[in-house]
């Protein structure tokens, strides 16, 4: 079974030429945010771009990556795009959105599953 996972597909694509150095960046950023969380971001490296789904961005260089973050503190990382010029791309944020809105429609399949096999138990004894 293959996954795909976006954002490693995205920064693939930038491993070499004038981008490779903002690439190898994110890993420190990345590494940061796992030692201090969003605290240690100004909003020039992480900011909100949309604010009805909570769709944030993390910046380095002109690459971009989209992500959100979850009630323990987690971030899920979404998506990526190059940046092309003074607006956000609306299309990469409606892609963050539609992963962010699986993700929660996957959990509460989960929870409610769960629940079910919960009460199948309790039902059984």
């Amino acid at each position: 079974m293959t996954y795909e996972i976006p954002v490693i597909d995205f920064l693939a694509q930038y491993t070499s030429g004038p981008d490779s150095k903002s690439v190898a960046g994110y890993k420190a950023v990345w590494a940061r945010y796992a030692e201090h969380g969003r605290s240690a971001f100004t909003t020039e490296l992480l900011h909100e771009v949309d604010k009805n789904d909570a769709i944030y961005e993390f910046i380095k260089g002109r690459l971009r990556v989209f992500c959100y973050f979850t009630g323990d503190g987690g971030v899920v990382l979404t998506n990526g795009t190059l940046k092309q010029g003074n607006k956000v791309d609306s299309a990469a944020v409606a892609q963050a959105i539609r992963a962010k809105n699986s993700e929660a429609a996957m959990l509460a399949k989960l929870i409610a599953a769960k629940a079910e096999a919960t009460n199948l138990g309790r039902k059984a004894k």
